[in-house]
């Protein structure tokens, strides 16, 4: 781990103790997946980490549904048994208040629309989205035309977005063997 100063060391140590806690108090719920909220992340996570990803990326994978956990913690209106559709925007805003960098949070932004940008752009992807995925692809808009799939890639870390999205639907196995908790949250603790 990197030197920081007392006062960074105490943001940061706020900052983990803030991701722990909401995993613990709602990361065994499978919000209509097939795993738990806290699997899913780590197997994401792992899936960023054995393709050789930035850390910063890999974090992003491990943190992506952060959002629906914030979500549930604060009773934002509109969460429901499979979350928040928003989580992806509610979660890169705790990221970011928490001291995380734009190669972190910013990811976690768009992998909603990293979603909607591939079920437009290859026919094939619908059809390997979980059913809980597919369900929420039709609340937050659907594909995107050709139009906004330009766009979105023009946009800073859509790619990124994609890839990280890539891994949310690899990581949704059942009793996948993976680095525990704590491995991930030292993991992101060096990124802040």
């Amino acid at each position: 781990m990197h030197t920081l100063s007392p006062d960074r060391l105490r943001k940061s140590e706020h900052a983990i103790n803030t991701l722990r806690k909401l995993f613990a108090r709602f990361g065994s719920l499978t919000l209509g997946e097939y795993c738990s909220q806290q699997e899913h992340a780590r197997q994401c996570a792992t899936l960023a980490q054995l393709q050789g990803s930035e850390r910063s990326l890999i974090c992003a994978a491990f943190l992506h549904d952060i959002g629906h956990l914030q979500a549930l913690d604060a009773n934002i209106p509109g969460t429901g048994a499979e979350g928040h559709p928003d989580h992806d925007r509610i979660g890169a805003q705790l990221l970011r208040e928490l001291g995380f960098s734009a190669a972190v949070y910013q990811p976690v932004a768009k992998h909603v629309e990293a979603k909607r940008y591939l079920a437009g752009a290859e026919a094939e992807y619908q059809d390997k989205l979980s059913r809980t995925s597919e369900n929420s692809l039709n609340i937050q808009g659907g594909a995107m035309c050709a139009v906004a799939r330009g766009e979105f890639l023009q946009s800073p870390y859509a790619r990124e977005a994609i890839q990280l999205r890539r891994w949310d639907e690899g990581g949704k196995q059942q009793k996948l063997e993976i680095p525990g908790m704590e491995y991930w949250l030292s993991l992101c603790q060096e990124e802040l």
